[in-house]
């Protein structure tokens, strides 16, 4: 894969970080933490979100029980996150700036698409299907089914075998500057979508990933050449 054939839409296969990346989402994160340490006499620090952000919701609750000295089980803690999440991303949650439309020349042109996330299920595939996407996934992966957060590759690697698809064929793409260097060392073609919560590692971002875009209205821009 080289940048010319990804701009020709000259490929087979996609592959969609969800929070930060299709989904305008990461809002609710940010309110989840803050509310739930917030409860516990915490302030989040600054380097929490990095930490579990890509780590799904086990990991992460581990990780925020033993930070944090938590007498609470993970499913307690899981709970009440979703329990604060749930009704955002059913109702609230929208897609990121031209998501819509680049999805919708993807399906246009046959290229088959993929989700790999560190989300739940419970929670991503109602702002799926009420921001009208979910059809237009084939595969759903999380780190849940292969057991290792995004730090490995093992969840790109899985994604691309249930689409069936060789790596050079396939683009990820992703937000969060350890999952892009996952990818990218992985060797999948790798597009980087700026998300604000990981401003502190854009220039690391633009180093690692083959392509960075603010967001998917600018590369539907380059795309098109209109």
């Amino acid at each position: 894969m080289n940048i010319e054939k990804f701009l020709k839409l000259d490929f087979k296969g996609a592959i969609f970080d969800l929070d930060g990346t299709i989904l305008d989402s990461m809002w609710v994160w940010n309110r989840v933490d803050e509310t739930f340490l917030g409860r516990r006499g915490f302030l989040v620090p600054p380097d929490y979100l990095e930490h579990i952000s890509t780590a799904g919701f086990l990991k992460a609750a581990e990780y925020t029980i033993e930070r944090f000295g938590l007498n609470e089980t993970t499913d307690e803690i899981m709970a009440e996150w979703n329990s604060m999440a749930k009704e955002e991303y059913a109702k609230t949650v929208g897609l990121s700036k031209g998501a819509f439309e680049y999805l919708g020349m993807l399906k246009d042109r046959g290229i088959r698409m993929a989700v790999a996330t560190a989300n739940h299920e419970s929670l991503f595939m109602p702002a799926l299907i009420n921001n009208g996407i979910a059809d237009y996934f084939e595969e759903f992966c999380t780190v849940l089914d292969v057991g290792k957060d995004k730090t490995s590759p093992d969840i790109y690697k899985e994604t691309a075998a249930r689409l069936g698809i060789p790596k050079d064929e396939l683009v990820v793409f992703e937000d969060n500057n350890k999952a892009v260097r996952t990818s990218v060392n992985e060797g999948f073609f790798t597009v980087a979508m700026e998300d604000k919560s990981n401003e502190a590692f854009f220039e690391e971002i633009r180093k690692t990933a083959d392509l960075f875009y603010p967001d998917f209205a600018c590369l539907i821009k380059e795309t098109t050449g209109e």
